[in-house]
């Protein structure tokens, strides 16, 4: 369950899902994705339908968990079925987590496929300072295409209303991939107004390089850059009820 790294990405706090994966790669293929590449590595979460999931409960300092997904597609058990396995430690100012996650389609020879995704991230805490890095690897096993992730992040609790930090991503395709790259810049601030609303600023930045001549792509952003650079800067105020 690739959930399980969630903890271990900074900009999840820094910059909402604009710091997620996304970038010159869509030619991964995820079916039923526009853009072949949105969220590849499924840090921002997915939901996988038909599923069954066992919780394993805390034994010294681990958790984990199992999924199974039954697919749903009358006569073929494999089409569409799925399955995903995490593991996290935590004991003290010290956390880590692996997952894994394979998701199978049908292609259009007539075979059986899958995107199949897996990660690692470690976490640790002095004091008000945090820092995190964060290694991802998914792979189209149609294709071959496969995606590396390395990430390295921060975070700072300057006080108990106001924290900032930032984060920097290398996502690096393969041959099958052109052998793209993205490089992003990730930084913001919060400021924390009251329990239940917060203000926000942050900016993110991509540069894309390549085989050939990609577009630089932030994650929830409409569209992608008409060049290899994109950037994002953003002012918020987030309230929850």
């Amino acid at each position: 369950m690739i959930d399980s790294l969630l903890r271990f990405d900074n900009s999840i706090y820094i910059a909402g899902l604009y710091g997620f994966r996304q970038g010159s790669f869509a030619g991964l293929g995820i079916s039923g994705n526009v853009s072949g590449s949105s969220n590849f590595d499924r840090m921002s979460g997915t939901a996988i339908s038909n599923s069954v999931k066992y919780a394993m409960p805390a034994i010294g300092g681990f958790t984990g968990g199992a999924l199974y997904s039954f697919g749903g597609v009358p006569g073929s058990i494999a089409q569409n079925n799925g399955n995903s396995f995490g593991l996290n430690y935590a004991m003290g100012a010290f956390s880590a987590g692996a997952a894994y996650t394979y998701q199978r389609y049908a292609v259009p020879d007539g075979g059986i496929a899958g995107i199949r995704n897996f990660g690692a991230g470690l976490d640790y805490r002095f004091d008000k300072l945090g820092i995190d890095f964060l290694y991802t690897n998914t792979k189209n096993t149609a294709n071959d295409a496969t995606i590396n992730v390395y990430q390295i992040g921060a975070r700072y609790q300057a006080t108990s209303a106001f924290s900032f930090g930032g984060s920097y991503q290398l996502m690096k395709g393969n041959a099958a991939l052109s052998s793209d790259k993205a490089h992003q810049f990730t930084a913001g601030a919060r400021y924390a107004l009251s329990k239940t609303t917060v203000t926000y600023v942050e900016i993110v930045y991509q540069k894309a390089s390549g085989d050939d001549d990609p577009h630089a792509w932030i994650m929830a952003v409409p569209k992608a850059s008409s060049n290899d650079k994109q950037l994002l800067a953003r002012v918020g105020l987030l309230k929850r009820f």
